[in-house]
């Protein structure tokens, strides 16, 4: 009954083949923790965090299959702290520039507004880290690294009308190392949970 009502609510039964899709997309991509470590009196805390968000274009090669282009960028911030009030901030972002596929089943969902889909995706990760480090001195650095790495998961599109859709992305995020340690790790590998926002043109 609850899956008839919104069937009947949003989009259903509309055609994707031959249409573009410009989605924004904002989740987490989970890596991080916070520790607290003394030694000889001195305090060290160390958090990070895994914020990420960017933009995706897809387009409909026919009902079942789409290609993909994404852009996104996760954010994790990195901060020790010392008894002597030095103060050590990292700043790291991964920026991942992915081309992919995705692949729409069951078939019977193409005439519903919730159609389930496979996805994966290849293509670099670029990254960058800002670290500000203060003590008698203030000392700014910056670093930019690549790594190549791919993609994989799924997820469901919601079909809100004809030009508008909400999206449940979940998967995994597979990555080579750094050939430079960014924020003390040399590898972001990880889950992501993210949702987006469509817009939908073109097409007959």
């Amino acid at each position: 009954m609850f899956s008839l009502l919104i069937t009947s609510s949003f989009g259903a039964g509309s055609s994707l083949e031959k249409r573009s899709r410009i989605e924004l997309r904002g989740g987490i991509w989970p890596h991080g923790s916070k520790t607290a470590v003394r030694v000889s009196g001195a305090e060290t805390t160390t958090k990070t965090g895994g914020y990420m968000g960017g933009l995706a274009y897809n387009y409909w090669l026919q009902e079942d299959l789409a290609m993909t282009i994404s852009l996104l960028g996760m954010v994790g911030d990195l901060e020790t702290k010392t008894a002597v009030s030095e103060v050590s901030t990292h700043t790291v972002t991964i920026a991942p520039i992915l081309m992919g596929v995705r692949y729409y089943l069951p078939r019977s969902s193409f005439e519903t507004s919730m159609r389930p889909f496979l996805a994966a995706g290849v293509g670099p990760y670029i990254g960058s880290e800002t670290k500000s480090e203060v003590n008698l001195t203030v000392l700014v650095e910056q670093n930019t690294v690549t790594a190549f790495g791919g993609f994989l998961g799924g997820g469901m599109d919601f079909i809100l009308s004809r030009h508008f859709t909400l999206g449940i992305n979940t998967g995994y995020h597979f990555m080579t190392d750094f050939t430079e340690p960014l924020g003390g790790r040399d590898n972001y590998s990880g889950p992501e949970f993210s949702f987006g926002f469509g817009y939908v043109f073109g097409g007959r």
